[in-house]
């Protein structure tokens, strides 16, 4: 009898143990939906002739550096974390930020650099939009807000930031002359960090709610950069194109402000 006592007294420890184990496993894993917006900065965001693709050599603009003329756009994240412990994990972030460009600024500032002595005849420009990819992993940590339904995120990853640079194509027309032209910038990519502060509301065992602001930054390299233009007049056409082979460079920056959904495992 006493053999038996003992016998199921450790059996049902061990059930008890157990039982603990797989519910702590079943919440080692997170998955996430992010969507907000990406409020440009840096020269990612920046709008004037100070630097490529309109500065020129014979003024002061830098032509090594690229202004990106973004406004501010749609942004998505999917996210992965996994739980060390009950405050600190792992976080993989894979996500983008869709952001327009401000061509009705850029052809301003076109007619106002290229204008001078053309008899304000200068082409207008039409461009594409941004997609700047976020692949990114690094520390997660989750710290309790005075219950065990609200917590404090907070996160610091690294990786890559893609963010291809929207070809622009100028064009104009009159009196029997036609003119195009096409700026192309190859590349778009460089190291990228992403740091955010959070807060993630329980709404279920297993749903979390969240809203969160980031910071991602990068330095995003061009390695070259071509222009393309065409004339035609009375039937006849010429034609160039110019390829600038060192390497751009164009500071980004984004704010990312997010709400989302998250399935704990």
């Amino acid at each position: 009898m006493k053999k038996l006592s003992i016998l199921s007294a450790t059996l049902l420890t061990l059930g008890i143990l157990n039982s603990a184990k797989s519910q702590d496993l079943l919440h080692k894993f997170s998955f996430g939906l992010n969507v907000g917006v990406g409020i440009p900065g840096s020269n990612f965001g920046k709008a004037d002739s100070s630097a490529l693709p309109l500065s020129r050599g014979t003024k002061s603009g830098d032509t090594t550096k690229v202004n990106g003329f973004a406004k501010t756009g749609f942004h998505f994240d999917v996210t992965a974390t996994y739980m060390f412990s009950a405050h600190v994990g792992a976080m993989l972030s894979l996500g983008g930020t869709m952001n327009s460009y401000d061509v009705i600024t850029f052809n301003t500032l076109v007619a106002a650099e290229y204008g001078s002595g053309s008899g304000g005849q200068v082409p207008i420009f039409t461009s594409g939009s941004y997609f700047v990819g976020q692949y990114l992993i690094g520390p997660y940590i989750a710290l309790p807000l005075g219950s065990d339904k609200l917590q404090l995120e907070l996160k610091g990853l690294v990786g890559l930031v893609y963010a291809a640079y929207p070809t622009l194509t100028g064009s104009l027309s009159g009196g029997g002359y036609s003119y195009s032209r096409t700026i192309t910038m190859k590349g778009g990519s460089g190291f990228g960090y992403r740091v955010g502060v959070g807060v993630k509301y329980m709404v279920a065992p297993i749903i979390g709610l969240h809203f969160g602001v980031g910071y991602t930054g990068s330095n995003v390299t061009y390695s070259s950069a071509t222009q393309s233009q065409s004339e035609t007049y009375a039937g006849s056409t010429t034609s160039s194109t110019y390829t600038d082979p060192v390497s751009k460079t164009m500071s980004l920056s984004l704010i990312q402000v997010t709400v989302g959904v998250s399935v704990d495992l």
